[in-house]
């Protein structure tokens, strides 16, 4: 007798012993490009190379470059952050680079905004 396919996902999740965000987003994964997350995974693995050729441009330099731009005018953007770094160091970064490196610093966006506010506010 096999066991019955009837499963919902969460009974699916404990069963195998995976948590339930995790089995909806091999879920989804399955459903946009047909097969599960390791083989994709493997597929793209011949892609590394570009992966940490990325990691690369995020150096030092750029790091203190941030700090200091979030230090002097904590009121701009994610992309205006972007256009700066570029404009100083010559390398181009991502918005979403830029949102990781604050978050590795310590830093919110929220943290930003209330310092934005506090200077705004003494003027």
């Amino acid at each position: 007798m096999s066991p019955p396919n009837n499963y919902s996902s969460r009974q699916a999740g404990r069963a195998l012993k995976v948590p339930y965000r995790t089995l909806s987003r091999w879920f989804r994964h399955f459903q946009l490009f047909g097969e599960t997350p390791a083989i994709t995974a493997n597929r793209n693995s011949r892609f590394g190379c570009l992966r940490k050729k990325y990691r690369r441009l995020v150096t030092p330099q750029v790091i203190a470059c941030l700090r200091i731009l979030v230090h002097q005018t904590p009121w701009m953007f994610l992309d205006e952050f972007r256009d700066s770094i570029f404009l100083q160091t010559g390398i181009f970064l991502r918005c979403s680079t830029i949102y990781r490196l604050l978050k590795k610093q310590g830093w919110s966006l929220k943290k930003i905004f209330a310092d934005a506010l506090e200077r705004c506010a003494s003027f």
